[in-house]
This record gives structure tokens, C-alpha cells and sequence, in this order.
């Protein structure tokens, strides 16, 4: 793959993060926090497997659909963190909630980050962002079970 179409990858990820968290933001304010982060933790799910089926089967285009897919829900899921920090922690607590946030990301980064590399060197690119499925399946369960707390 190219620069230029790596590039174009990471836009059609980008593009509507600018303005679709804004309407996601009024949806789940009427939906409420619980089931906005089934629906946005679906969305993700969704995405990645139209990213998956692209990738398989070697279709940039479907590559391109899954990365809008994707993007339209992946900055919703760090939005619906943040409203629902803001709800459950006050004054001092909130900058340690943010902090450890921020740093269950990173490390989810980090893990995923020298786990993927590893798992295309053993098995093949397609293994690769199937494990990315099973993430996305893990998130969706524990996004349910977000329902039960």
C-alpha cells in the first residue's frame, strides 16, 4: 500500500469525527449514556467487520466504507466516557478519573500495538483484523453489562 492510500484511509476515519460526535452527543442525551455506548460500541463492531470483509476479500472501496462506519462511532465511544466520568466523579476525583481514562487507553494502545503486529507475522494480515473482531465483540459485551450496573 502506498502513502497516498494510506492517507486516504486515515481521512475517510477522520472526516466524520468533525461533526458527527455533535449529533451522536443529542441522540444519546435522549437515549441516555447506557444504551448510546451499546449502540456506539455496535457501530464500532459493525465497522471493523466491513474493515475485515475489505481487507479479505482485497476491496479498497469496502476498506473505505468500513473506515466511515468506523469513525462515525469511535470519537462517540471517548464522548460517552468522558459525559459519564463527569457524572460519576466530582471536583479533585474527575482529574483522576481522566488520568486513569487516559491511561487504560494507552495501554490498551500499547497491548493492541505489539499484539497485531505479532499476530500478522504468524498468521497472515486477515488474522489480524479478525482479532481486531474480537476486541470489538469483548467491548460490546462489556458495554451491555454497562446496562446492568
Amino acid at each position: 500500500m502506498d502513502q497516498t492510500s494510506y492517507s486516504i484511509i486515515y481521512a475517510f476515519y477522520s472526516l466524520p469525527n468533525m461533526c458527527i460526535p455533535i449529533f451522536n452527543a443529542m441522540i444519546i442525551e435522549r437515549v441516555g449514556l447506557g444504551w448510546g455506548l451499546v449502540v456506539t460500541t455496535g457501530g464500532i463492531f459493525v465497522g471493523q467487520c466491513i474493515i475485515t470483509t475489505g481487507v479479505r476479500f482485497k476491496s479498497f472501496g469496502t476498506l473505505l466504507a468500513g473506515r466511515i462506519f468506523f469513525g462515525m462511532f469511535a470519537d462517540t465511544l471517548w464522548m460517552i466516557q468522558m459525559m459519564d466520568t463527569t457524572r460519576w466523579f466530582i471536583n479533585h476525583e474527575y482529574q483522576l478519573a481522566i488520568g486513569l481514562m487516559t491511561g487504560c487507553s494507552g495501554l490498551a494502545l500499547t497491548v493492541g500495538g505489539n499484539l497485531i503486529p505479532y499476530i500478522y507475522k504468524k498468521d497472515g494480515i486477515n488474522s489480524a483484523f479478525q482479532s481486531g473482531i474480537y476486541f470489538c465483540i469483548f467491548s460490546c459485551v462489556m458495554a451491555y453489562s454497562f446496562l446492568l450496573i
